[in-house]
């Protein structure tokens, strides 16, 4: 009887990283940053990613500073697949046409930000999901991958792609949410949203701040844009379920956070501020003076303003926010909705 060959017990390969969830480091001196990728992965998510590229933090300057709280302009707002007027958006910024004062530091909370270049798979793998392509004609200008705007600008940049921007035949494109600073941006992180009909990645990061006695604080930012409806099989989930879910689980990750500004397109076209995302969110992060009901949705006059984007503020004590909607567009379909950050009971 012959003795069987010795084998070696078989080793389990370790997990390959998708793509979609490396990072992609663009900075001069480079920094040491990583992401941190929380949430639920599933293979509902997988199929989105094949047409993406990685993540993307971009830096012009490893230069650490800090800015009073209160100086700080904060902007969300949904560009509309990357067609939106960000200069012009920025140009106002800085010289104080959101905020009633010009702001040297601000951060934007971008969604539907779009992505071209080689970061992009040429094409996608056969099999893989898409979303649908978000392109509107931009009137005498081009619409500039985002991170060309953070070049242009001299803003620190991290975004992360939740789909691809179309399917086959069409431009290399992905598209997520972006943040956009003039401070250095630092403990990125990628949240998976539970997955309704697309995916949806949640991204967040930290800034060095100031209150306004002077003690150091880092202020969390997050940036969400939360599913317009569930897919066929679950569209009843439509009406608001799917999305306080996901607002839910966003609440969850950061309750811990002492000092954080949420921001986003909620989707909430069924009822508007009263849906249960924006309370799930607002008796998380209550501390703003305001709320925002008026209409952020571009609609024709005959079609009831819908309200869909929001920020969410927990601060310090003797510390609040106010917000406002932008009387602008700038080329997008939705408002900008800017706020300011104050001392006082």
């Amino acid at each position: 009887m012959t003795a069987a060959p010795h084998t070696r017990p078989h080793a389990t390969p370790l997990l390959a990283v998708p793509p979609c969830r490396q990072l992609r480091v663009d900075a001069s001196p480079a920094p040491a940053n990583r992401i941190t990728w929380s949430g639920r992965w599933s293979d509902a998510h997988a199929p989105w990613c094949e047409g993406i590229g990685p993540a993307l933090e971009y830096r012009p300057s490893d230069t650490s500073r800090d800015v009073a709280i209160d100086a700080l302009g904060i902007v969300s707002w949904n560009m509309q697949g990357g067609g939106g007027d960000i200069d012009s958006l920025i140009r106002d910024v800085r010289r104080g046409c959101l905020h009633g004062s010009p702001r040297s530091d601000f951060v934007l909370l971008l969604q539907e930000a779009v992505r071209t270049g080689g970061d992009v798979p040429e094409r996608a793998r056969l099999g893989s999901k898409h979303g649908k392509r978000i392109a509107p004609r931009a009137l005498r200008r081009r619409r500039p991958s985002i991170e060309e705007v953070a070049q242009q600008h001299g803003l620190h940049l991290f975004y992360v792609p939740s789909v691809r921007n179309g399917g086959a035949g069409d431009p290399a494109e992905d598209r997520g949410n972006a943040i956009l600073s003039s401070i250095p941006l630092g403990d990125l992180e990628a949240l998976e949203l539970p997955v309704e009909r697309e995916r949806r990645v949640a991204v967040a990061a930290r800034i060095r701040t100031r209150t306004t006695m002077g003690e150091a604080l880092d202020l969390q930012l997050v940036n969400l844009h939360l599913d317009l409806r569930s897919s066929w099989g679950r569209m009843h989930r439509s009406f608001g379920t799917a999305r306080a879910e996901q607002a839910r689980a966003t609440a969850a990750r950061y309750a811990d956070a002492t000092a954080v500004v949420i921001g986003g397109d909620l989707n909430t076209w069924f009822r508007g501020h009263r849906e249960e995302a924006v309370r799930i969110l607002h008796e998380a992060f209550p501390h703003a003076r305001t709320a925002t009901t008026r209409r952020t949705l571009g609609t024709p006059g005959f079609v009831p303003g819908l309200t869909l984007d929001h920020l969410f503020f927990r601060l310090p004590d003797g510390m609040g926010a106010t917000h406002a909607v932008a009387g602008d567009r700038y080329g997008s379909d939705h408002y900008p909705v800017a706020a300011r950050v104050e001392a006082g009971a």
